[in-house]
């Protein structure tokens, strides 16, 4: 999920999608390169340059090089996720 998060909130059997971020309790299952916040009663598409970008800081703060090949996975993540994203439509503004 992320650095010192709990995870008690998420252990409802739902889906939490890769390079997701989520804000309060997840009650549904959120997709790939989505920030999910059910309280404000909001979802929205994640540009994989954010997810580059955490990826980047995350490695830093363990000591770990983004290397040349992860950059492009990401991407391709992203693309082949899309049709996870598609369905939601209009509710995934950014």
């Amino acid at each position: 999920m992320g650095n010192e998060k709990k995870l008690g909130n998420y252990l409802s059997g739902t889906v939490i999608g890769a390079c997701s971020m989520m804000y309060g309790f997840v009650a549904s299952n959120v997709p790939n390169f989505v920030n999910y916040a059910r309280l404000f009663g909001q979802m929205g598409s994640l540009p994989p340059e954010a997810m580059v970008s955490t990826q980047k800081r995350t490695f830093a703060c363990r000591d770990v090089q983004q290397r040349g090949y992860d950059v492009p996975l990401i991407y391709d993540m992203h693309r082949i996720t899309q049709m996870e994203r598609d369905p939601f439509g209009e509710e995934l503004a950014l």
